[in-house]
């Protein structure tokens, strides 16, 4: 009786155990569909942000992508540097070379349009300061 009341207890021990590894692997496989179902909501949350940002931007881009290029450039002409102005001035000019008969361009009609960019020329340019 004490033999068989043992092999009872082992077999309830047992039992236990392995009610005890089926409810731990039920809690795990819980715990994986949820972090699927998070994962799964934050994609679709993070497709959703892109569409919005994406109508945004078309909405933004739209109107400029169906002007000319010159007129945004004369738009921000007072912010651009320049520079930029008298290389686009010149890109124009070689995109008419055909109809222009001659065009002298002198070493200082350049020199007077970067002089004016900058500030001043460089020949008016104060010396450098003395390193200590």
């Amino acid at each position: 009786m004490i033999k068989e009341s043992e092999l009872n207890t082992e077999i309830a021990v047992e039992e236990k155990r392995r009610q005890i590894r089926e409810t731990k692997m039920a809690a795990d496989i819980a715990v994986e569909q949820q972090r699927g179902s998070l994962l799964e909501r934050r994609t679709q949350n993070d497709r959703t942000d892109a569409d919005t940002k994406a109508y945004e931007l078309e909405a933004v881009l739209k109107p400029l992508r169906e002007m000319d290029w010159h007129t945004l450039m004369a738009l921000t002409a007072g912010k651009a540097d320049p520079k930029l102005s008298i290389a686009m001035a010149f890109r124009d000019l070689a995109d008419n070379a055909k109809r222009i008969g001659q065009l002298n361009i002198t070493p200082d009609l350049l020199e007077s349009l970067l002089s004016r960019t900058d500030g001043q020329s460089q020949r008016e340019q104060p010396p450098a300061a003395p390193r200590k």
